[in-house]
């Protein structure tokens, strides 16, 4: 009686069935476009035990504009060794989304990285993944005597590598060129990383001294020049007023050009070609072409003949992006000679400005924050914005903001040393500053430059939604089933909730841009055209694979955490625990003691001293769709099947490739059976991995079951411990699953206080107040209230957002609490 019922239902869902997805598009023809992202964060300095609460902005990486081309980013922490210990996906619409990371009590102390990307950045390397640094510490410091404490000081990584101070010379335009006045800009780098400040002299080889230079406390200077025909020259001097040094400069042109920029005030930046009458008498009448791009887009373009020394151009600000420009010199045969950065200040900047009803307030009384966002002109602007609120006693500033990504910070190579200093109207020199970086930094390194030069194939799509695809094979073999009908029942997805395909020539199926939340049960199943059940089901993993990682030097920290926050952050992650319980549970490792020798089907192993690699499964693990992908995601040595259309994984011994042997709930298996390969990680506890040595034969073979292998031969061992529903489902060709889609964020504790002495609770939060979802109104204004904690300190509240034009803008505001 059951089947018939069973038939009516795979009937009944496949007539439901509206939504039939489209397989994978030619990426060939794909229109090549350009996202960045940036993640706001509350701070970058964390307690074990903490949250990181945090914001993300996609924009377009070439105009800056918010972007709704990718819903899927992925959020990664990165251990200080290269690891990922946190992944998650969170939904972005319209190029905006929000989530938070939970820091485990045992995590270790040290410099993480914070990464956010979407699948399509992947097409171009890593010139589009946002990272930043977040420092995290367990360090119980006591307080000095007297009970002094010390302030937030900044963050500094040091390479310690032990590289000795390095000056680097930068001629405007790209080269000195022999009897042409240019700028030359130089940066210097200290043993630590840091740019030292430097004093010194350009002397001739005659022994004349042309001209002095200084830097500015980044090492960062220029100077003019005009070099002579037959001179050298060298640069003396000393770094931090202690370190002598003597530099050479770079060789001198014969022949060549030179360009250098005026950018001030005015509407147009004015650009000075100049060469020498060597290179003239090539080039006279020859027609020279100027060009100016962002975000490799050409935006000015003027040709002109050469027909004396000098000749000059004016390039209209007004027709550019805010942000970086290029300027490029090139001849009539298309070569180019020499680039310049400028920077274009935006002429429809988002001002953001924050402000509190008083100066000054006391422990746990109630703060009204006011935020107003305005164009240049001061006319009001709608925004949608960002805000933390934290203890400035503690936490230092952040080194960046996303004025400073945007606009500067992933343009260029390298890292910028406090980039905010170049958008601060505090510092009188920051024009000048930012100019010299682009010349040092942005020399010929201009990361739309190097698009240019590479050959961009696109491999990833850009991900609306989740992807649910997987294979339909025979039931007894790894033999693809074509044509079979494939549907899919998500209850749980935002939208549409039944979907149909057709397995196609590789007996693959797509169902594409499923949108839901959480942990969600699934139903898949398969039949022929006459609705009867066929093949064996498999899934993939809905998440793309992680991005490379980037291994950085090594780096130590100096001054990193105050000794106050060393000590209040201790004492306050005990009053966080009180606020909030955790969400997720520790389970104890698991150590499978193996010993040196085993038994399998008459023949003896031994371990050889290779470690054994345990994993206890937990619902962190769900992420991973079957066994498969949990094995070659987590274990050293597992390798893809050299068969491309076969389930499992293999491992190497002797040069060629062995499968594993499976020990299941403590059962010896004589054959590598296909059904373990498809388990879902729900049905799975424990997985131990064991590589050993065979002493006599040990193999498996398709007719005898064994086969004769050397002793000495590696042999793999894998231990599963299963629930007792592992094998339940008899019906290969029905799939009942759980998956994990995009990440339930959780939403900041902030208490209500009705008085100070309403509650005896104490409250020593760092994060006073967190909320991604700020929007000003068509006045510009956006009011909110929060309580402070108990304290004796200094807040910084520090705002971070874009106009619904996409223009980008940062506000800040401190009181203090007495």
């Amino acid at each position: 009686m059951r089947r018939p019922k069973l038939l009516c239902w795979v009937m009944l869902i496949v007539a439901m069935a509206t939504i039939t997805p489209s397989y994978p598009q030619d990426n060939s023809k794909v229109r090549v476009f350009f996202e960045k992202v940036y993640l706001h964060t509350d701070r970058d300095l964390y307690f074990s035990g903490e949250d990181i609460w945090y914001k993300a902005y996609l924009l377009n990486g070439q105009v800056n504009q918010l972007l709704n081309t990718s819903n899927n980013l992925y959020v990664e922490l990165i251990t200080p060794d290269a690891a990922i210990v946190d992944r998650k996906v969170i939904r972005l619409e319209e190029g905006l989304g929000y989530g938070d990371i939970r820091l485990s009590d045992s995590i270790s102390a040290g410099t993480y990285r914070l990464r956010a990307y979407t699948n399509w950045m992947k097409n171009f390397g890593d010139n589009f993944v946002f990272e930043k640094r977040i420092e995290v510490s367990n360090d119980h410091a006591k307080l000095p005597k007297g009970g002094r404490v010390a302030p937030a000081k900044s963050f500094v990584a040091i390479n310690d590598t032990g590289q000795k101070n390095i000056l680097r010379f930068f001629p405007e335009g790209g080269s000195m060129l022999e009897g042409v006045a240019g700028i030359v800009a130089f940066k210097t780098e200290a043993s630590n990383g840091r740019g030292g400040k430097v004093r010194a002299v350009v002397i001739s080889n005659t022994g004349d001294t042309i001209t002095s230079l200084e830097s500015n406390d980044q090492g960062i200077g220029r100077f003019l020049l005009k070099p002579e025909a037959g001179l050298k020259y060298l640069v003396k001097g000393v770094i931090n007023g202690k370190t002598a040094f003597t530099a050479s400069l770079p060789e001198v042109l014969h022949t060549g050009f030179s360009i250098r920029t005026v950018n001030t005030d005015s509407a147009f930046v004015k650009v000075i070609i100049s060469t020498n009458p060597a290179t003239l008498a090539d080039y006279k009448g020859h027609e020279m072409e100027l060009r100016a791009r962002h975000g490799g887009i050409s935006y000015f373009s003027v040709r002109f003949p050469m027909n004396n020394p000098q000749a000059i151009a004016e390039i209209p600000k007004d027709k550019f992006p805010a942000g970086i420009a290029a300027i490029s010199l090139a001849d009539d045969k298309g070569r180019s000679h020499c680039e310049r950065l400028v920077y274009i200040h935006s002429k429809n900047a988002l001002k953001v400005n924050v402000s509190t009803t008083k100066p000054v307030y006391q422990s746990k009384e109630r703060v009204v924050v006011t935020v107003k966002t305005t164009d240049l002109q001061n006319r009001p602007v709608k925004a949608n914005l960002s805000l933390a609120a934290v203890d400035a006693d503690i936490v230092r500033e952040g080194r960046n903001n996303l004025m400073t990504y945007y606009m500067l910070e992933s343009e260029l190579r390298g890292e910028i040393e406090n980039p905010r200093q170049y958008f601060d109207p505090a510092n009188r020199d920051r024009e000048k500053d930012l100019d010299n970086l682009l010349i040092t930094q942005g020399w010929r390194d201009f990361i739309w430059k190097r698009m240019r030069d590479t050959s961009i194939v696109i491999k990833n799509r850009n991900e609306t939604g989740f992807t649910i695809s997987g294979r339909v094979t025979e039931k007894s073999s790894t033999k693809p089933v074509v044509g079979a009908n494939v549907t899919l029942f998500a209850s749980g997805s935002k939208g549409d909730k039944l979907f149909a395909a057709t397995t196609n020539a590789e007996g693959r199926y797509y169902f594409d841009n499923i949108n839901f939340d959480g942990n969600k049960v699934i139903k898949l199943v398969s039949t022929d055209s006459k609705a009867k059940k066929v093949g064996r089901l498999v899934i993939d993993s809905l998440y793309s694979p992680p991005f490379a990682i980037n291994v950085l030097p090594a780096y130590k920290t100096e001054s990193v955490l105050s000794i106050k926050f060393k000590t209040e952050a201790a004492k306050r992650k005990v009053a966080m625990d009180k606020f909030s319980l955790s969400d997720t549970i520790a389970l104890k490792e698991v150590n499978v003691k193996g010993s040196k020798t085993l038994t399998i089907f008459g023949d003896v192993l031994t371990s050889f001293g290779y470690p054994d690699q345990n994993f206890v499964i937990g619902p962190k693990d769900y992420d991973y769709n079957s066994l498969t992908h949990y094995l070659m995601t987590n274990v050293n040595g597992a390798l893809n099947p050299e068969d491309a259309t076969a389930d499992g994984v293999e491992f190497l011994s002797d040069g060629k490739r062995v499968r594993p042997i499976f020990i299941v709930n403590k059962r010896q298996d004589l054959f590598d059976r296909m059904d373990y390969y498809t388990l879902q990680m729900d049905q799975i506890e424990k997985i131990t991995v064991r590589h050993m040595l065979g002493s006599t034969k040990m193999g498996l073979d398709s007719l005898s079951g064994m086969s004769t292998v050397k002793p000495g031969a590696h042999v793999y061992l894998i231990y599963l411990t299963l629930k007792p529903t592992a094998f339940e489902k008899k019906e290969f060709s029905l799939l009942n699953t759980s998956v994990n889609g995009y990440y339930q964020q959780r939403i900041f504790y902030s208490p209500v206080y009705p008085s100070a002495k309403s509650s005896t609770k104490t409250d020593l939060r760092t994060t006073i107040y967190w909320n991604p979802m700020v929007k000003t109104d068509e006045n510009g204004l956006g009011t909110l209230y929060f309580y402070n904690a108990d304290p004796k300190t200094k807040i910084r509240v520090e705002v971070e957002g874009v106009s619904e034009n996409g223009v980008p803008g940062v506000g800040s505001a401190t009181y203090e609490v007495k």
